[in-house]
């Protein structure tokens, strides 16, 4: 599903797990560090959470997070990957501010980073 297209941008919802993997693959290289179990957590993100994902010419950048959670209203973010040349131009906040949205559609009200996103954030900055 098209979330947000400008220019030649392209925000979408991955529709299949090969996908999602493609999205993961082209990006893995800018985790800074990379789960022990790759191949699973790109299979849990498929199937328990929702990655969206900016293209151009190829894949850009994602975000993948969990709304699934309807007791508590919580979302997690559990990856921003944005590609070394396409840094700078907010493709990344793009990312965020979809997440936001479909959090808000789902009537999610609240959402934080998993711990590891957040030590992972930290030790870039």
């Amino acid at each position: 599903k098209s979330i947000y297209r400008r220019n030649n941008m392209l925000l979408k919802t991955s529709e299949s797990f090969e996908e999602t993997c493609e999205a993961f693959k082209t990006l893995k290289s800018e985790f800074y560090n990379i789960p022990q179990n790759y191949n699973e957590f790109v299979a849990k993100v498929h199937k328990y959470g929702i990655c969206v994902i900016a293209k151009n010419e190829t894949v850009e950048g994602l975000i993948a997070f969990y709304a699934n959670n309807y007791e508590t209203k919580m979302a997690f973010i559990t990856s921003v990957l944005v590609s070394k040349n396409s840094r700078g131009k907010g493709i990344g906040t793009r990312l965020v501010k979809a997440c936001e949205n479909i959090c808000r559609e789902k009537g999610f009200k609240r959402g934080r980073r998993t711990k590891e996103t957040q030590s992972r954030r930290k030790s870039c900055e």
